[in-house]
């Protein structure tokens, strides 16, 4: 949205009513295909033949945070019942890339800035390398930071300072208030 991009395909995988009431509310036109763990091709191709024009795919994905949330000492950790589908992730972009096969594909992967650096480590082991930090409190007066694993490079420009660190590259962004 804030890009000004529409997608010409949206899919959402989620199993928890009240959070697909809510994604659909903001997202009308998306497609809800129920519990991520039943992704298959089979799913995926009438979804595609409806879309032919598609050339760009961008897998964003971010399991549940509860477990790995330092807001939650008694958290199951990365590997635990909810979180643990992270572990699925890799599997998942296999399945997008053999269904969209003429498509360009991204990866896209948030998830809370106050996990452990036990629970970090396993996520970046699956996204094959560090996060970005970023929190909107540069833009605006929520201070809500979160770690973004990435396909793409991240260039430098106006308004946003780049900050690497052993765990994650911290981008500061800046904005009017």
């Amino acid at each position: 949205e804030i890009l000004g991009v529409t997608p010409a395909l949206h899919l959402h995988y989620e199993d928890e009513e009240g959070a697909v009431r809510v994604a659909q509310t903001n997202y009308p036109d998306m497609h809800s295909l129920g519990d991520v763990t039943e992704c298959s091709e089979t799913q995926l191709r009438p979804l595609v033949r409806n879309a032919p024009a598609i050339s760009h795919v961008v897998h964003c994905t971010g399991p549940p945070c509860q477990q790995v949330s330092g807001l939650n000492p008694a958290g199951a950790g990365a590997t635990g019942k909810r979180s643990g589908l992270m572990a699925i992730v890799p599997e998942l972009g296999k399945i997008f890339r053999r269904a969209f096969p003429d498509c360009k594909h991204a990866q896209l992967f948030e998830m809370v800035a106050s996990l452990t650096r036990e629970n970090q480590v396993y996520y970046d082991k699956i996204n094959k390398g560090k996060p970005f930090r970023i929190c909107p409190s540069g833009l605006g007066w929520v201070r809500r930071p979160r770690l973004y694993w990435t396909t793409w490079k991240i260039r430098p420009q106006a308004h946003v300072a780049v900050e690497p660190s052993a765990r994650w590259t911290t981008l500061h962004l800046r904005g009017t208030r």
